[in-house]
Formats: C-alpha cells, structure tokens, sequence
C-alpha cells in the first residue's frame, strides 16, 4: 500500500487546439473544467485547474453544425507536390423528422451473467429511450442473446403503442445469466432479407465480455448486407477491440459507459448516434482529382450531429471540383464540392492523423482483409 498523500503516477497536462475551419460551438468536457480561448477561427483550450491526475478518462466534445450541410477541406503540403487532407461533411443543424429515412431498428441484447444488474437496466435503458422516439414509418425488432438468441417476433413490428408495450415487457422480463455466443445474436440480427424501404440498423447492447472476435468480424462482414451497426458498451470490463471493430465493419459507431457515469447520460449520447440518418449510402466523385489512400474507404451515414471525416492523400496540390452522392431520406442526391489543396500550407498534424487511420485499416481488424496473404502477413 502507498503511505497516505503519495500517488502513484504523475500528474498529466492537457492542451487542445481546434482548427477545424467552421465556427466551434458546444464545447464541453465531462470531467474536468476546461479555460478556453477562440481567436482567428482557433479555438484553444487547457485544464482550468493545472495538470490532473490521470484517474479518468478525458473527453471533450463540441458542435459545428450550420443550417445547411456543408463540407470543409483541410490540407497540409508536405513537399514535391505533395500532401494530405482531411474532408468533413457536416449535416445540418435541427434536421426534421421528414427529412430522415426510415428505419428498422434491432435491439441485440445481451443478457449472459455478466450483464446482471447495472450493465442490463442501462441495455433496457436504451432500448426504452429509442422506442419512445420512433418515427412513423419506422419498425423494430428486438432480440436477446446468451448461450443462445430469441427474438420478440418473426419479423420486425410496426412502430404502435401495443408493439412497444410488447419489446419492453419482453427485457423485463429478461435476467442475466448464462455465457455468451456473440454469433448466435448477429446471425438473428442479420440473416433475414433486410426491408429495401428502410435502412437497417443493428444495435449490440453488450459489455462485450467475449472473445473469438475474428470469427465473429467474419460473420459480420458475411452478413452486413446494406445494414448499419452500432454498439453501446456498458460494464466495467468492455472488450474495446471487439465493439469498436464491429462497429467499424458495420458502417456505424461505438459508445461506451464511463466508470460512475450516469446511465441516463450515456443513454442519450448513443441515441444520437442513431437518431435521424440524413444522408446515407455516401459516395465521393473525385473526378480528375489525384486522390488516393483514402479513410475510411467506406464512408459512414450521416447522422444529425454527428460529422463524418475522410481522410486521404493528393499530389501536385490541385483544384477541381467532386461530387458528394448519397440519399436524402431514401431520394438519390449530388452535392457538388469546389476543392483547392493549394490553401494547405497552416494546417499541420493531418500527415500523422493520415497516418494513424491507415495503421487501423491494415492491422485493427485483421478479419477484414483476412483473404489478402500479404496484409495477413502483416
């Protein structure tokens, strides 16, 4: 044991600097107290109370959101012509109901041992909160998952009072127990033809207590179709690399809860992940653009709130125009995007985070290229 008042690690120091080319708005950080400084259209912020203890994790986040979706290039030049570039396409801000497509959404919930108590209700949680906001023309399914998977109904249920009634009395009833077979509950979820007029979206509400991940990225990737997937992890022992590799194959994203965080907190932050997909199916033309080594190849939705970042490499520092594609509430839509990489000399750093998200491609999640001998090599 340590002698009272000696801690075992040194204390950490925190700056940020945002320059992410749109005004920043929303800025917060859950855990400490931030002092911030905007001028120029950079934002700077550091710890308001001095360096911290390093006994929890440090987030922060904020908004960018116009009243129109818009996309904002960043590049840096790094010499013989050559460079690399960040793209965010950022969706609009208070996007109505309307303009969002449909959904299906299924509920995956695990209810092994290790889900009892607290990590279960935070599942349950969940799935209330996405029930009660379901759009019109939405469906939903709902299935749990231990040593083996049951589902609610055959096929998805129409967004009534009665069928909601149903899923939830469904989780109450449920108790923890049992192991855990991941690929019984992604096979459930995924195996039936999916429904052409809404966009399916996996949620996996697990504390990811699990291994055999490449077998169960495998079955993932064999099954995903057209379908997005999302994973909220609860519990004090999450396997990150599972959830957020799911996650990563399946076009969607990963929230997690914090030691002591409030469930209802973290509740509402992963129905934001899910709530209003406003452009789905992206695609960029880059025309006579010579763009290459782009990340992800596979761009996300675009969810109300949530930005999406491709990253990418370019020679000879051109301009030109590309084209944004997607759908708008299932109609195909073109945005166009007037680019110049000549404006890149300010922006350091985007070389490294180029670099980062290349590193995860080839070797986070192995099963993904598990066909190609040389990156299996790697």
């Amino acid at each position: 044991q340590l002698a009272k008042g000696v801690v075992s690690c040194a204390k950490v120091d925190i700056q940020v600097v945002i320059e992410a080319g749109m005004p920043v708005r929303d800025l917060r950080s859950q855990y400490h107290a931030l002092q911030v400084e905007r001028a120029a259209g950079i934002t700077r912020l550091e710890l308001a109370d001095g360096p911290a203890r390093p006994n929890r994790d440090f987030t922060l986040s904020w908004q960018l959101a116009g009243l129109e979706p818009r996309a904002q290039l960043m590049a840096q030049k790094t010499g013989d012509g050559e460079g690399y570039f960040s793209l965010t396409i950022e969706p609009p801000r208070g996007v109505s109901r309307d303009r969002a497509r449909p959904r299906e959404l299924v509920f995956v919930v695990d209810t092994s041992g290790s889900m009892s108590g607290v990590p279960l209700d935070t599942a349950r949680a969940a799935v209330r909160r996405a029930l009660d906001d379901l759009g019109a023309e939405d469906t939903f399914q709902v299935i749990r998952f231990a040593g083996s998977a049951e589902q609610l109904a055959p096929a998805p249920l129409a967004n009534t009072t009665e069928n909601r009634r149903s899923a939830l009395d469904f989780l109450e009833a449920t108790r923890g127990g049992g192991g855990t077979e991941m690929i019984a509950g992604v096979t459930a979820a995924l195996a039936r033809a999916a429904d052409p007029q809404r966009l399916r979206m996996v949620l996996f509400l697990t504390d990811g207590f699990i291994g055999g991940e490449s077998q169960i990225f495998a079955g993932i990737e064999r099954q995903l179709g057209e379908a997005r997937l999302f994973s909220l992890g609860v519990g004090s022992s999450v396997n990150r690399y599972l959830l957020d590799g799911m996650a990563r194959i399946g076009r969607g994203s990963s929230v997690y809860v914090g030691p002591g965080e409030a469930p209802d907190r973290v509740v509402e932050r992963f129905y934001g992940h899910i709530d209003r997909p406003v452009l789905t199916d992206i695609e960029i033309d880059w025309g006579d653009l010579p763009i290459a080594d782009l990340s992800p190849a596979a761009i996300p939705d675009l969810f109300a709130g949530q930005p999406v970042v491709v990253f990418g490499r370019f020679t000879g520092a051109p301009q030109g125009e590309a084209t944004l594609k997607g759908k708008l509430g299932g109609a195909p839509i073109e945005i166009p995007l007037k680019l110049d990489f000549s404006q890149g000399q300010a922006h350091s750093g985007l070389a490294a985070m180029w670099a980062r998200h290349q590193v995860d491609d080839l070797l986070g999640y192995p099963s993904a290229r598990s066909s190609d001998p040389d990156t299996a090599a790697i």
